[in-house]
């Protein structure tokens, strides 16, 4: 997740973190990278004293995990739902499905999906684009099912399931938006040109981490740092460029090497296993085999810790940051809330996961096969309690920040409201800064 900018990481959709100490820096610089990344500039050895005026983080901007660009790799290695657009199935009698329930119910369209879709495709396609979507959905259904659409929708994958229309009206999406681009003779945008709009030097992460580390006193001295699930290495790479900082005090991890070739001599990245038994193991190596305990300033996890649903690795997750923290040090976490009301918000984000393979693929897929993730969408509450149960502790004052929005001034929200505002109910919190060990 970014801030301000598109919150991404780099992860696959089973998991997004990791790390392992020179053997994943050399795999990081190999030749095999299978995707292209904007190119850095190189560091600056001024750059450490320079300020950067922080206007806020962007409510309109939603923030993703690089997972979201994965899923349609991970479809494709399966039987694919083939859509022939050209034979209509028969309107359903009944409500059955889940991509037109959760993409079109109150809770979500206007708020969350419409300004995904109008932030990816931009004003015009993107509001035609969900247009279309209402039409392919109330086409599919009857009348009376179509006026009862939201009957026994909960937004819970144990109640609600993927059925026929759910992949046939994915892949017809498609479809429009290929013609669509056709007939107006435009390219899709593509992921990492949507994630990284940024100019080369600069980064808006960068900005809100030196707002946190200086507000309120006393502030954080940003000597090292770490991205937990640093996937691409893109942005902790142009946060350490803009910090001033050595490759020996920037650190990237994640259990999946998708380092970018032209940043991987940036930082140290550190690849740990994914298997729950080694995973730990791994952690407490990286503590002392990189001199790590008790020396990291910040450490900063974007749309990571939904994928970590295993219990026993969140605690390592959680006390491997934890031991790393400086004693001034902090934990940002950017999440996605799920306050479960007025829908549990799990197939929602599940959905959010999907729909960039149609956004930002040229020719967007005329197939799916949609189904439930790998994932855990906690409340806001409830990623608050989980991390200070780990011992670092959620920090009220530091966790008040500043958003923008469109033209409007600025206005401090914490945690709570900002999920209320901002798009996908995304959340930025912070622990720490008095850590207890």
């Amino acid at each position: 997740m970014r801030v301000s900018y598109r919150y991404a990481t780099y992860n696959v959709v089973l998991l997004v973190i990791a790390s392992g100490p020179l053997q994943g820096y050399a795999q990081g610089c190999s030749l095999l990278q299978h995707t292209t990344h904007m190119q850095l500039l190189g560091r600056s050895s001024s750059s450490s004293s320079r300020r950067i005026p922080y206007s806020g983080i962007d409510l309109d901007i939603p923030m993703l995990d690089q997972s979201t660009a994965e899923v349609n790799e991970l479809s494709d290695a399966k039987e694919l739902h083939t859509v022939d657009v050209s034979v209509g199935s028969a309107p359903l009698e009944k409500p059955s499905g889940i991509l037109c329930q959760t993409l079109l119910h109150p809770a979500v369209y206007d708020d969350h999906f419409v300004k995904f879709a109008v932030s990816a495709l931009g004003s015009d396609l993107g509001s035609r684009f969900a247009g279309e979507l209402r039409t392919q959905c109330q086409t599919a259904f009857t009348e009376s099912a179509w006026a009862s659409l939201w009957d026994g929708y909960t937004g819970n994958w144990s109640q609600n399931h993927v059925d026929a229309p759910d992949n046939e009206i994915f892949g017809a999406m498609g479809v429009w938006l290929n013609s669509e681009r056709q007939k107006n003779d435009m390219d899709a945008d593509t992921w990492h040109h949507w994630r990284n709009r940024e100019p080369d030097d600069t980064s808006a992460l960068e900005g809100l981490i030196r707002h946190v580390s200086l507000n309120p006193k006393p502030t954080t001295t940003l000597a090292r740092i770490m991205d937990f699930g640093s996937g691409d290495g893109v942005e902790l790479s142009k946060v350490a460029r803009g910090l001033g900082l050595s490759r020996s005090d920037t650190f990237g991890v994640d259990i999946v090497n998708g380092t970018a070739e032209e940043v991987c001599e940036n930082f140290t990245f550190l690849l740990a296993p994914s298997a729950e038994d080694d995973y730990d193991k791994a952690l407490s190596e990286f503590l002392e085999t990189n001199s790590l305990r008790g020396t990291v300033s910040v450490v900063f996890s974007q749309v990571t810790f939904h994928h970590i649903t295993s219990e026993k690795m969140r605690t390592s997750a959680l006390g491997f940051i934890r031991d790393v923290l400086a004693a001034d040090g902090f934990f940002l976490l950017a999440e996605w809330d799920n306050p479960g009301i007025p829908i549990d918000f799990s197939i929602y984000y599940d959905l959010e996961h999907y729909l960039p393979t149609l956004f930002f693929s040229d020719p967007a897929p005329t197939s799916a096969n949609i189904g439930q993730l790998n994932a855990e969408y906690l409340s806001v509450q409830s990623w608050a309690e989980l991390v200070s149960s780990y011992g670092v502790p959620y920090n009220a004052a530091r966790s008040r920040l500043p958003f923008t929005s469109g033209r409007k001034s600025k206005v401090w929200l914490d945690p709570f409201e900002a999920s209320e505002r901002m798009v996908g109910r995304n959340f930025v919190a912070v622990f720490g800064g008095q850590v207890s060990k």
